[in-house]
């Protein structure tokens, strides 16, 4: 229970009436279940859940939801790569995408990631860290310095849709300004791209580099 002896003052503290009421009060709305509950669901960030890892989110600058790029064929003359007309859209020039919320085990994963790359600095032994910390359980992951302004994320395993639009597209993984990001996977397909652009993935997928 709640130590309200603490909080009164020293001169009120031999007053029976005073304290009588005080711990009355306490017994009828004692704040200790709710500031636990607090602090488990919210303010612990290992122990949040459901939409307070959504707060922690909002706090740290990355969403759960992704934007993961659907390959989708369109309309097209003859001899062309699209599909005969009435059997497919008009390309409109945006791209289409289909939206996935990370599951609160590896969303808060994900969190903790881009909290270590707020407070670090953009070099290699920090960006490897990363790295290890989110991919560690899939295989080796690693960063190479290219150099003429070219850095590469090295993957020993072939990345999921999922796991191409968190390196790509979450604003997790922080790359120095002008520098070009080439992405690697053991399909040993690289993906040269630079802020802005299209990434083409060996999945099919064209992912905008963020």
């Amino acid at each position: 229970m709640f130590n309200v002896e603490s909080t009164v003052a020293s001169e009120y503290a031999n007053s029976p009436t005073i304290m009588s009421l005080v711990n009355s009060m306490v017994e009828w709305i004692d704040p200790t279940v709710n500031l636990q509950q607090f602090y488990r669901m919210l303010w612990n960030i290992m122990t949040a859940q459901g939409s307070f890892l959504d707060t922690w989110g909002v706090i740290i600058g990355i969403s759960r939801n992704l934007q993961i790029p659907v390959s989708v064929t369109y309309f097209g003359f003859n001899g062309s790569v699209g599909a005969p007309f009435n059997t497919a859209p008009f390309y409109s020039g945006a791209s289409v995408t289909t939206t996935y919320s990370i599951p609160d085990a590896d969303y808060l994963q994900l969190l903790l990631t881009k909290a270590l790359a707020n407070i670090s600095a953009t070099v290699i032994p920090s960006l490897n860290q990363m790295l290890q910390y989110l991919f560690g359980a899939y295989g080796t992951a690693y960063v190479v310095d290219n150099g003429n302004m070219v850095m590469t994320y090295v993957f020993d395993f072939v990345l999921t849709p999922v796991q191409y639009a968190i390196v790509a597209t979450s604003g997790v993984f922080p790359h120095p300004t002008g520098v070009l990001v080439d992405i690697q996977t053991a399909a040993d397909v690289p993906l040269l791209a630079e802020t802005g652009d299209t990434l083409i993935t060996e999945s099919g997928l064209d992912i905008l580099l963020g």
